[in-house]
């Protein structure tokens, strides 16, 4: 690095460390501010502290200042530049004469403000404000800069060459949230939708063409009303959706109708096959339970809302195997292998607990719109309040209105089919207790319930309100229905006419 030459005034009273006057140099005839032109710049030392001229302070001050800046900018070649100046400036002072106190003496003058300066910016880069060394401070606001620029520096790279700003990122994310909740709500709507009626004797024809079954088989007792149970078992899990009552992902967790309609024709599978195990296949003398329809019973009676071990659905499909196997021991020739009763009182005891279902069900439709009841014996809760008036007031919570008219609807749609294929089979019983169009009004009060829906929502008007009251109207269909099993099953008591 070459210094700038610049004039100095001198006095001749200043004499440098070794006691020689300054004076000029008389080989050469230059001053000492020429000899400090061609010397490089050397860092401070105490003997060139009182060596500074009173003169040249101020001028070499201001050029040092700005030598001072550049050696700040390349610290590390400085170092060993000032190592070769300091030796260079050694040997200028060892000289015994004038000539080289004069010359040490002028660039002491110009390296001392240099040393301040590189001083200061040593100190300043050495320690920060909080007194932590400067490179322990780096390292720690490198670092997070190093993690915020690798976790969204690539994102924003490419979202620069996509040519795409902040804005239109927000916009395409909105559009997307609001493209997904429309897809849900839309297949919501379609799985909402109870699956197309079916005959029960065409559905046993088709079931027995699949179990490979002969063609007499479906007139056997029973084959009819087993094939039914299986299509009404099979629709729970192959309609629009699936199963959806254990649903943990939507759009399936955000539904509540379609669940709740499942629910009411899962208790009238399992009271159907309950009744099959206890009494309708008991028609051998050893009068065992089959062990098919056990298998198929304690299936069934997996909690509706399990979703893993086991899993709702995995053990329907196993009880639904169960009734298969039963069906195809029912259509052997050997009617040793499967029985199914065809009793007058067989049929009535199915009825009994048919009717028990449909009664808890229409007290809660009744209660949509809150209705006094009366205390029942042994209710502890109500003794300990003290009412006198032997009443307590039950209302349905809103939340749960529609919940509970889906459920009534999904059991009278089971039912419908369940009903109809044990007149085909139960016909003859019937005909002998004239209990035939009896078991077809039943059906036909059932069927009503099935009615299109044409309210977005179902409504919960008051009593004798404005508006409509669809739990009200379920209940009164259901009701019609209870009085005519209720008729049917006095008449399969009676002795048969026939």
């Amino acid at each position: 690095m070459t210094g700038s030459s610049s004039t100095v005034d001198t006095k001749g009273s200043e004499a440098s460390p070794t006691g020689h006057p300054q004076r000029d140099d008389p080989a050469t005839g230059s001053t000492p501010e020429q000899a400090v032109g061609s010397l490089e710049q050397a860092p401070s030392s105490p003997e060139a502290a009182g060596l500074e001229g009173e003169g040249s302070e101020s001028s070499s001050r201001g050029s040092s200042s700005l030598e001072a800046a550049g050696s700040a900018a390349s610290e590390g070649e400085r170092a060993d530049t000032s190592s070769e100046e300091v030796s260079s400036s050694e040997s200028v002072t060892s000289e015994s004469d004038g000539d080289g106190s004069s010359s040490r003496a002028a660039g002491v003058a110009e390296s001392r403000p240099v040393d301040a300066g590189q001083t200061e910016s040593s100190s300043k880069e050495t320690r920060t404000t909080d007194g932590r060394p400067s490179g322990e401070a780096s390292s720690s606001t490198g670092g997070s800069e190093e993690v915020s620029g690798g976790r969204w520096g690539r994102v924003r790279a490419v979202l620069s060459r996509l040519g795409l700003t902040g804005r239109d990122v927000r916009v395409v994310l909105g559009w997307t949230a609001a493209g997904v909740l429309v897809v849900f709500w839309l297949l919501s709507v379609i799985w909402s939708g109870a699956p197309a009626p079916f005959v029960p004797d065409d559905a046993a024809l088709r079931i027995a063409r699949e179990r490979g079954h002969a063609a007499g088989a479906v007139e056997k007792a029973g084959y009819v009303t087993t094939a039914t149970l299986i299509r009404v078992a099979r629709t729970l899990l192959t309609k629009g959706g699936g199963y959806l009552r254990n649903d943990i992902a939507p759009p399936g967790v955000l539904m509540d109708d379609m669940p709740s309609w499942e629910t009411g024709v899962l208790n009238q599978v399992r009271v159907l096959v309950r009744t099959m195990q206890d009494v309708m296949t008991r028609g051998s003398s050893q009068g065992q339970v089959d062990p098919d329809l056990a298998a198929a019973a304690k299936a069934f009676e997996t909690d509706a809302d399990s979703w893993m071990f086991p899993s709702a659905e995995r053990a329907y499909r196993d009880g639904i195997s169960s009734l298969e196997r039963y069906l195809d021991r029912l259509a052997d020739e050997d009617p040793a292998n499967a029985a199914f009763v065809v009793q007058g009182d067989v049929l009535g005891l199915w009825l009994d607990r048919m009717d028990q279902t449909l009664e808890t069900l229409t007290q809660r439709l009744s209660a949509s719109v809150g209705r006094n009841r009366v205390r029942r014996d042994g209710d502890t809760q109500a003794d300990a309040q003290g009412d006198a008036s032997g009443l307590e007031f039950v209302k349905t919570p809103w939340l749960r209105i529609d919940d509970v008219f889906y459920e009534a609807r999904g059991a009278a749609w089971a039912l419908v089919h369940l009903l109809d294929a044990a007149g085909t089979d139960f016909q003859r019983t019937l005909d002998r207790h004239g209990g035939t169009a009896l078991l077809r009004q039943v059906v036909r009060d059932l069927q009503d319930t099935q009615k299109r829906v044409w309210s977005p929502m179902v409504m919960n008007g008051s009593e004798f309100g404005l508006f409509a009251n669809h739990s009200l109207v379920m209940a009164a269909h259901l009701s019609s229905a209870r009085a005519g099993l209720t008729k049917l099953r006095q008449t399969l008591t009676r002795p048969s006419t026939r």
